[in-house]
């Protein structure tokens, strides 16, 4: 019968090996797409920073706000000494940036984080810009949960498959072993039966032969050959009795 093992070291180096690699592959692929996305009409945290820092600083530098050149990444309102709105961007429906407006003028405060969330209050010439970008792309939690779903199924399904052919390995040599047994105990019981017979035939022949010697030597011989035979018979119908339960 063939021999059936199961070598788990070997299933598991297979699985941390397709694991990485299929891991790496995923990581590369993900960072060229999200690379992609941000080059593309999605700025990345850093750049919608710089270009709305940047714009404050150009009017710092040239004394005015260029309105016409106000980053799409941002949010602004700019109002004149009086307080009358000069330039305003398309806000979002909170209206977080009206109520810095507010918040700014009675404290007079120039910068406020909320999370993700920039405000900022510029005076040049004066004029005060208010401005509000926020260091989040579109749509960032959703790729962000798709690639977690994405690596949470590049382990799970190639630990599925490891738990599963562990699982049958494991039945293979449990099957293996059970007939392996049973064919043994078969072995041993046709051993047994077969010499039961003639040992039968031999103790029945030395009781014969003891009736008729009457020389005391043949008849400890004979004796031997008796004791022997029940002994040997004996042995026999222990294992048989063994091999059946």
């Amino acid at each position: 019968m063939e021999k059936r093992t199961i070598d788990i070291s070997r299933i598991i180096l297979i699985y941390i090996f397709a694991v990485l690699t299929i891991i790496t592959i995923t990581s590369v692929v993900t960072a060229k797409l999200v690379g992609e996305y941000l080059d593309g009409n999605h700025a990345s945290p850093d750049a919608i920073e710089k270009q709305a820092e940047g714009w404050l600083a150009e009017a710092e530098k040239s004394n005015r706000f260029d309105t016409k050149n106000f980053p799409e990444v941002a949010e602004c309102i700019i109002e004149n000494e009086n307080g009358d709105i000069v330039f305003k961007t398309k806000l979002d429906s909170k209206n977080d940036l009206e109520d810095f407006v507010k918040i700014s003028k009675s404290q007079k405060l120039e910068r406020n984080l909320q999370g993700q969330d920039v405000y900022l209050a510029k005076e040049v010439s004066g004029e005060t810009a208010y401005i509000h970008y926020s260091l989040h792309v579109d749509n960032e939690w959703i790729m962000l949960a798709l690639i977690v779903i994405i690596f949470a199924i590049e382990i799970i399904i190639p630990t599925a498959i490891v738990i599963f052919k562990i699982k049958k390995g494991v039945e293979e040599v449990a099957d293996y072993t059970w007939r392996t047994q049973q064919k043994t105990k078969s072995e041993m019981a046709q051993i047994a039966h077969d010499l039961k017979t003639p040992l039968t035939v031999i103790r029945g022949n030395a009781d014969l032969l003891m009736e008729k010697v009457e020389d005391e030597d043949s008849k400890e011989s004979i004796q031997a050959i008796i004791n022997n035979s029940e002994r040997i018979v004996k042995s026999v119908l222990e294992i048989l009795e063994r091999e059946e339960q």
